[in-house]
């Protein structure tokens, strides 16, 4: 059930009673029925006639399980126990001037009413865990492509000119309504990123912000990962109290069960779009159940269902996911592509996206569940999922949809690694022009970690089609105790657009080794695999032989140099050129190196015969004394100095050679090691 009252129309579009069915209680269609609200005019009956839960007892659970309480009767957001964070006096606002740095509160005594639904009562997402029968006819289609990937539906706007009438509005089967509190521009001299930090949760009354991302849940997962073998046959009441809830006492441990067993056992379906008949057919929680497949809203009908048998607060939520080729600007509402959970625990408001975690999702690239969907937080959840009905996003402010398209696309490893981006722009994309150059600052948790950042050129005819991969020069230097990144954005291509596209994981001298890693001459070592490099076949030959420094092929490039396969994806930045197209490739350092340089200069990847070159590298970390070297593709070898001014190392050389110029340095335990290769033609 809700936890925040939407809309429900009984005749008269306000809220009702706080009744409440049995999610398994079958209506006279044979399907389950629908949570709705009560009748207006006081009483707390139930609308199809049915009456109040009763506490579940399970059998023979004295001594041997946890019995589940009666399902709490759900709070309405109208409700004076509905609160602010603590941190509001309840005058704050978002000022027209950023320096006030303060926020203006949109819950107040018309809390309820201002939050309202907009859309009928049999849409999907309100209070109901089964799919209504408007779900496949355009009210709330869903895309043809897995969540997070590929295209969306065109986008609308809801026509708020006089005289425009419902029936224009009808005639759009996209159409979403738009209230007024999320058209609201975003506030001049305000950043996007730093909006949504400015915003603060909402709770009911006496509700407090919980960690349970600190929580140790490997008893949990554990003994879900043993239930893959319950039989279909189960009813989804009995799966959820008899093997699911039962060996937990804590709510939130019954809610991490679900997730897991849901996420795990239940495969994300990839197969052609069906009929609306079939579809809405196959996505009812008992039809997931039995299939063990969803194309996606029956994963947070089969929660939802499972919450209800638990005696847990929760609710659908219906709206729109946020894709990576999206180019929506302004108050811009596509129509509702996705379902995902809330769920109201101690008084606080958490969301939860078991289609999105799933094994089988296409985005999960190592197939294991993906638990930051498990318990978000509201204000990292607005990211990507944005819910048609303001109230459901349980943050004060809302944040408004101008907003929401100007935020990055973000995956889960943004938030674990602690990306900040520093001086995002305040427009919806990066613009370039000619061979223009512009740094990306961003900073992320801790020394351990590294960057990877590629351009992804797309097919013009807006068709989606990656027609070009390019990667950038992403660095990393330690400054006053923190991890900065610096990023070199430049597009090769003439009138194009893309995405920028950065990766982060844990350092690869970092992560765990095999047995045999680094065998001179032998099969690539672990870390060439972990890298995924590929071999460049577009190279000119070379006759020069490089084969005394380690990680160097014979044409003289660098095998572990990092990919988009390195490190998982944290962000996506949309990027547009126009001009000329003589941008030049940047050189990318070795991933692999015990110790990190920053390379000052040069950075691009191509040197010109004859040219004077002056090479300017910083050390990183706390050892600042090495033996640094420019080899050329004769085998020569001149001698970088130390510059006291800057702890750096420079070099000041004439480049009369073509081949591979690389620079390496000397390592106690491993020997000569390659830092970056340049090429001269």
């Amino acid at each position: 059930m809700s936890v925040v009252s939407a809309a429900m129309t009984n005749g008269h579009g306000t809220p009702g009673g706080a009744g409440m069915l049995s999610p398994m209680e079958m209506g006279a269609a044979g399907r389950p029925r629908s949570y709705t609200a009560g009748s207006l005019a006081g009483d707390h009956t139930l609308q199809g006639g049915a009456a109040a839960r009763t506490p579940t007892i399970m059998p023979g659970q004295a001594g041997r399980g946890v019995p589940i309480p009666a399902r709490p009767q759900p709070m309405p957001a109208a409700s004076p126990h509905t609160q602010r964070a603590s941190s509001f006096d309840g005058t704050s606002s978002i000022s027209e001037s950023a320096a006030s740095n303060t926020l203006k509160s949109s819950v107040g005594p018309d809390f309820g009413s201002t939050f309202r639904h907009s859309m009928a009562s049999g849409g999907f997402g309100t209070m109901s865990s089964t799919p209504p029968t408007t779900f496949s006819k355009g009210d709330g289609r869903m895309s043809p492509f897995p969540s997070n990937v590929g295209l969306s539906r065109p986008a609308t706007v809801a026509s708020t000119a006089p005289g425009s009438g419902s029936s224009s509005a009808a005639k759009d089967s996209y159409l979403e309504e738009i209230d007024p509190v999320l058209k609201r521009p975003l506030p001049p001299n305000v950043t996007p990123i730093n909006y949504v930090k400015m915003t603060r949760p909402v709770f009911k009354y006496g509700g407090h912000i919980s960690h349970p991302e600190t929580d140790n849940w490997s008893r949990v997962d554990r003994q879900m990962t043993m239930l893959k073998a319950v039989s279909v046959k189960l009813t989804i009441e009995t799966l959820a109290t008899m093997h699911v809830g039962r060996p937990f006492g804590k709510p939130i441990e019954r809610v991490r069960a679900a997730f897991i067993w849901i996420a795990s056992n239940i495969q994300y379906d990839m197969s052609v779009a069906e009929s609306n008949d079939e579809f809405e057919k196959n996505e009812t929680p008992a039809a997931v159940l039995q299939r063990r497949r969803s194309r996606g809203p029956g994963f947070a009908y089969l929660f939802d269902a499972m919450m209800g048998a638990l005696a847990i607060e929760s609710h659908t939520v219906r709206g729109y996911l946020r894709q990576p080729l999206d180019n929506c600007q302004g108050a811009v509402l596509p129509a509702a592509n996705h379902v995902w959970n809330a769920v109201c625990l101690d008084g606080e408001f958490r969301l939860l996206d078991t289609a999105s975690a799933a094994r089988s999702h296409p985005l999960n690239a190592e197939s294991t569940t993906d638990t930051w969907f498990f318990l978000a937080s509201p204000k990292e959840m607005i990211y990507t999922h944005f819910p048609l009905t303001p109230a459901d996003q349980f943050v004060d402010p809302v944040v408004p949809l101008p907003v929401f398209w100007m935020l990055p696309y973000v995956r889960p490893n943004y938030f674990s690694s602690k990306v900040k981006l520093l001086n995002l722009p305040l427009v919806p994309r990066i613009e370039l022009k000619d061979d223009a150059v512009i740094p990306l600052v961003l900073c992320v948790r801790d020394q351990t970690l590294s960057v990877f950042a590629e351009i992804e050129l797309h097919d013009p005819n807006g068709s989606g089609r990656i027609v070009a991969r390019q990667p950038l020069l992403a660095q990393c230097m330690d400054y006053k105790g923190k991890r900065m990144v610096k990023i070199l954005v430049g597009v090769r291509g003439g009138d194009v657009h893309g995405l920028v596209k950065v990766y982060c994981g844990t350092r690869l001298p970092l992560q765990p080794k095999r047995d045999g890693d680094g065998a001179a001459g032998g099969p690539p070592s672990a870390a060439q695999k972990v890298l995924g490099f590929l071999h460049s076949k577009d190279r000119r030959p070379s006759t020069h032989d490089y084969s005394r420094i380690k990680d160097v092929d014979e044409e003289g490039a660098i095998r572990t140099v990092a990919t988009s396969r390195t490190f998982p994806l944290a962000c996506i930045l949309p990027v547009r050129h126009r001009g000329r197209s003589n941008a030049p490739a940047f050189v990318q350092p070795n991933a692999a190196l015990p110790s990190e340089f920053y390379i000052k200069e040069p950075t691009d990847a191509q040197l010109h015969l004859g040219e004077s070159i002056a090479f300017h590298l910083l050390p990183v970390g706390a050892e600042r004394l090495f033996h640094m070297q420019l080899r050329s593709p004769s085998g020569q070898q001149h001698k970088f100095v130390y510059q006291p001014s800057d702890q750096g190392y420079i070099l000041r050389h004439t480049v009369k050679e073509r081949g591979a110029w690389i620079i390496i340095f000397h390592s106690d335990s491993e020997g000569w090691l390659p830092i970056a290769s340049y090429t001269c033609i």
